[in-house]
C-alpha cells in the first residue's frame, strides 16, 4: 500500500478580481494507491505586509516564518505561506481514482485549467 502523499503543485497561474490579485496553484495528492485529490489552492495568510515595510530601505523585509509558519511571498496587502489551502469557494477538491478520468476532466474544464500538459503531469502522477 502507498502512503498519502504531500501536495505536488501541477501548474499555478495569477488571477485578478475587481481590487485584488493572487496566485492559485492547482494541487494533487494521493490519498492511497489508486485515489487522488485535486484542487485549486493558494496559500494562507500570515499578516499584513505594510507591518514589514522599512521606511529606511523602502522595501518589505520579510522574514523566514511568521508564526512558524514559511513564508512564500506577498500577494497584494498580505504576506502569505504556511500550507497550500482550497481556495475556491465554487469549485470543491476532486477525489478520483486513477482510471476515472471523464470525471476529472470535466472538474479541469470547470476550473479552467485544462492542458494536454496538465493532463500529462497527472499521468505521470497517478502511474507511480
Amino acid at each position: 500500500m502507498i502512503p498519502p502523499s504531500e501536495i505536488t503543485i501541477l501548474d499555478e497561474r495569477r488571477q485578478s478580481g475587481r481590487v485584488s490579485s493572487w496566485n492559485e496553484y492547482l494541487c494533487l495528492r494521493r490519498l492511497s494507491s489508486n485515489e487522488f485529490e485535486i484542487s485549486v489552492c493558494g496559500y494562507e495568510i500570515l499578516g499584513e505586509r505594510d507591518a514589514y515595510y522599512n521606511e529606511e530601505s523602502d522595501e518589505f523585509e520579510l522574514p523566514e516564518t511568521i508564526d512558524g509558519k514559511p513564508v512564500v511571498t506577498i500577494e497584494d496587502e498580505w504576506v502569505v505561506g504556511g500550507n497550500l489551502v482550497n481556495h475556491s469557494d465554487e469549485l470543491m477538491p476532486l477525489r478520483f481514482m486513477a482510471e476515472e478520468v471523464d470525471g476529472l476532466i470535466v472538474w479541469l474544464k470547470d476550473a479552467n485549467w485544462y492542458s494536454d500538459a496538465v493532463i500529462e503531469k497527472i499521468s505521470n502522477f497517478t502511474a507511480h
